[in-house]
């Protein structure tokens, strides 16, 4: 990760004075469901009409960025936390 990215979220981290980043009202680790509501209320707004666009769909989405960008199939396996390449290249179908 980047300064660039690490600093505001240390930010975020230490104004919920929690040792986690993103919580809900209720101060827990939001569901699944409800970032998912969440990030299909964002694409409505930014007029993008994905159907069966989930959360998890942003880590692919990012995948084909970094490939787009040139980095190394190996570099972004160990990006993802996969234990060999191979993993990467068989989810790489679904980009």
């Amino acid at each position: 990760m980047t300064d660039e990215l690490l600093s505001p979220l240390k930010q975020l981290k230490e104004n919920n004075h929690s040792t986690m980043v993103f919580l809900n009202n209720q101060k827990r680790i939001p569901s699944s469901n409800a970032v998912n509501k969440v990030l299909r209320e964002l694409l409505e707004e930014a007029g993008i009409h994905r159907s069966g666009y989930h959360f998890h769909s942003l880590r692919h989405s990012h995948v084909a960025y970094l490939l787009y960008q040139g980095i190394d199939l190996y570099a972004i396996s160990k990006w993802l936390g996969h234990s060999n390449m191979t993993i990467t290249a068989k989810n790489m179908h679904t980009l």
